[in-house]
């Protein structure tokens, strides 16, 4: 769920690598429809920008299977910050 961005390519073919599954969004999704997406495809880490992680935290509580939320517009994505969802929250968030 971001802009075109070089480094959705490698983000891409890295999740690949690994065996996970991709699940790609359009960035002009309006919030409902990429909460449906994120929901029922049971996205684990989404990679976003900043300007989508504000919209993405507005429904965050819905979305029970989301554990990381990974920033792609720093300079490098080693150095991304992430905002990792605590088992407390994760209890919570189920109970809702």
């Amino acid at each position: 769920m971001a802009a075109k961005q070089h480094k959705f390519i490698y983000l891409f073919y890295a999740v690949l690598k690994l065996g996970a599954i991709v699940v790609p969004l359009n960035y002009m999704f309006k919030i409902k429809e990429a909460e449906y997406i994120l929901s029922n495809s049971e996205t684990k880490i989404l990679f976003t920008t900043s300007e989508k992680a504000n919209d993405v935290e507005a429904v965050f509580s819905k979305l029970s299977y989301l554990e990381m939320i990974m920033l792609t517009d720093t300079n490098e994505i080693s150095k991304a910050p992430a905002y990792s969802v605590s088992e407390e929250n994760k209890r919570s968030r189920s109970r809702s």
